[in-house]
């Protein structure tokens, strides 16, 4: 019996390894699958990117992000920035209705 021939199917394998992030201080890795994907929230002028990992929310009439770590709010008018410090929210996030489900 002679043994047949088997093709085998090549693929494209990009084999560098991923960059790795080290911080000697307190951080947070936000990740954001693609463009951000804004999920409108009824009355409120807010939207939340439901793609991202975290709790992160867009201010229609501020231009501003407004990522929620569990301690701190911190606002950005443009991802690729540098987020600010601690504030506090624009009052717009207390009618944020209670039955909104959250992120985290």
């Amino acid at each position: 019996m002679t043994p047949e021939a088997v093709q085998i199917k090549t693929i494209k394998a990009d084999m560098k390894p991923p960059t790795i992030l080290v911080s000697q201080t307190k951080a947070v890795l936000l990740m954001i699958s693609g463009d951000p994907a804004l999920q409108p929230i009824a009355k409120t002028g807010l939207s939340v990117v439901v793609n991202a990992n975290l709790e992160l929310y867009y201010h229609e009439n501020g231009k501003t992000y407004y990522l929620f770590t569990g301690e701190q709010c911190c606002p950005l008018s443009d991802l690729k920035g540098t987020w600010e410090g601690n504030v506090k929210p624009p009052k717009e996030f207390e009618t944020i209705p209670k039955d909104h489900p959250r992120l985290t």
